[in-house]
């Protein structure tokens, strides 16, 4: 990248770093856009979000749970 730009002058380098920011941002804009009209899919990624952060904590808490005394049902 350093040699891409080597000797040239700052007004180019920005242009292609703009240029490869508008492409990047408007990739999220644009997934952004398709989610917003899909709220069933956010809603399974979300519900597949939760599931997973559910099987990772959930033997965590009962260990704390044991360790400071709670009881259970």
């Amino acid at each position: 990248m350093v040699t891409e730009f080597e000797g040239r002058e700052f007004s180019f380098f920005k242009q292609v770093l703009t240029d490869l920011a508008v492409a990047t941002v408007g990739q999220v804009g644009n997934e952004m856009k398709r989610l917003m009209n899909d709220p069933a899919e956010i809603d399974a990624v979300l519900r597949d979000g939760a599931e997973r952060a559910r099987a990772i904590a959930a033997p965590i808490l009962r260990e704390v749970e044991d360790i400071v005394g709670f009881l259970r049902p």
